[in-house]
């Protein structure tokens, strides 16, 4: 049964990388192979357990798996990323994010010359971003809204600026309020809190692997733009002309990061919560009452904000599909039991801290890649390393660390990711060279986190 276990997950993950190469669209492809494998494994163990309740029919189950992620999604991630992409279609419509362009191009322009070093320095903003924002889908969103522009703008190729958003918005995963971190201790009863497990064993860990990620990324890009021969499509500024040609007042273009600077701003305030939805809604009523006295129009400023939050919504669509398809296909994946059973065996075969974390680490790099999903793998594996810490005497939270951080990067490769789908779509660049770009910073990455795991945590 374990070794039909083991096979039935790779033909699942054989059948998705097939759908990947022949293109067929990514949610039609997970939502096929979700409910499939769903329907597979009710008739085998005689029925599965569906959040919402049963059917009484296992084939009438499966479709049920379905419409509980739908259920779930949309009440939790999806509708973040629904608020967010509403929030961008009014900057848009409204010219603000060429605005917003417009007037930090310039002095960026005349301090920094270098565009590689340029766009490397997404490392440290989508970094500090993370700590705002629990998901690194919302970040991805944000950063193509706010910084991709900008990063065209002064002459960085739309491949590197994609792939830079990619790295910047998934790689690092930390922070206090990172879902990630919280899905760990949580799974693991780690006696810390959120913030002490950010300073003890993240912080250390995550800082000098920034600097060497940023230097990385830095002649890697250039060394892919060489080879792709590509050169930028540098955006011409309407200003190489007077701002005022957009019609607005320059303090609008404060309004692509003020629901960043409310959110960080309430940190400090006891007893107050607002979460990434309140922020952007308070914004977005704040627009709307400053354009009514501006423009003293009432009527036409609200359906016109209204109207430009809709068609942003809109866009959203494919990403809120896709992180649902995702949440499927990897629960499917998990109902086969086949990750669990090669865990199993590594933990069987015993050996060494450093070689059980090793062969832990590939297994991550293939369960991650495949199933196209980082944080429904975190307990499972976690549960792993507690193995390899109880067999080897190893320290258990630095190997804990190395495998929620390893989780996290390794999503840079993850081809139906809906970060990664959306930044192909919105930035301009094919699927297939966005993942290519990330190999080299994948692979060095990991290698880097695995010493300073054993070196700096002490393992």
């Amino acid at each position: 049964m374990e070794v039909f276990q083991v096979a039935l997950m790779f033909i699942a993950l054989a059948l998705l990388l097939w759908g990947i190469i022949k293109k067929i669209d990514p949610v039609v492809l997970l939502w096929v192979l979700g409910v499939g494998l769903f329907i597979i494994m009710g008739l085998i163990k005689g029925g599965i357990r569906v959040d919402i309740g049963n059917t009484g029919n296992v084939f009438l189950d499966g479709f049920a798996m379905l419409e509980s992620f739908f259920r779930s999604q949309m009440g939790t991630i999806c509708a973040m990323v629904l608020v967010v992409f509403g929030y961008v279609g009014i900057l848009k419509q409204y010219k603000i994010a060429e605005l917003f362009v417009n007037v930090i191009t310039r002095p960026i322009q005349r301090v920094v010359k270098n565009t590689y070093l340029l766009a490397s320095t997404s490392v440290f903003i989508g970094s500090l971003m993370i700590l705002a924002f629990p998901n690194t889908v919302v970040v991805a969103i944000l950063m193509l809204a706010i910084w991709f522009p900008v990063l065209v703008a002064c002459g960085v190729t739309k491949h590197t600026a994609a792939s830079s958003i990619l790295v910047g918005s998934a790689f690092f995963r930390w922070g206090p309020a990172n879902s990630a971190n919280l899905l760990l201790l949580s799974s693991t009863d780690i006696p810390l809190s959120a913030t002490d497990w950010w300073f003890q064993y993240q912080i250390p860990f995550f800082l000098p692997l920034m600097v060497i990620v940023f230097i990385v990324f830095t002649f890697t890009s250039k060394y892919f733009d060489k080879k792709e021969n590509i050169a930028p499509t540098k955006i011409e500024l309407v200003a190489s002309g007077p701002i005022e040609t957009y019609g607005l007042p320059k303090i609008y273009a404060i309004y692509p990061i003020l629901p960043i600077v409310l959110l960080v701003a309430v940190i400090p305030v006891q007893g107050v919560n607002m979460s990434v939805i309140v922020a952007y809604m308070v914004c977005f009523f704040l627009f709307m009452l400053i354009e009514v006295i501006r423009t003293k129009s009432f009527i036409e400023v609200l359906n016109g904000a209204y109207g430009g939050f809709v068609k942003g919504m809109q866009e959203s669509i494919g990403a809120v599909l896709i992180i649902i398809g995702g949440g499927l296909f990897s629960s499917a994946l998990g109902e086969t039991g086949g990750m669990n059973v090669m865990i199993g065996w590594i933990a069987y075969l015993g050996g060494n801290a450093f070689t059980m974390s090793l062969l832990g680490i590939i297994l991550i790099f293939i369960v991650v890649i495949a199933s196209s999903q980082a944080n429904p793998n975190i307990p499972v594996f976690s549960q792993f390393f507690i193995s390899v810490s109880q067999i080897t005497g190893a320290n258990l939270y630095p190997l804990l660390s190395l495998s929620t951080s390893t989780i996290g990067f390794t999503s840079i490769l993850t081809p139906v990711h809906p970060q990664t789908v959306v930044i192909a779509k919105q930035g301009e660049t094919a699927l297939p060279i966005l993942l290519k770009r990330s190999v080299p910073i994948l692979i060095l990455g990991a290698i880097a986190s695995f010493i300073f795991s054993f070196v700096i945590l002490g393992i």
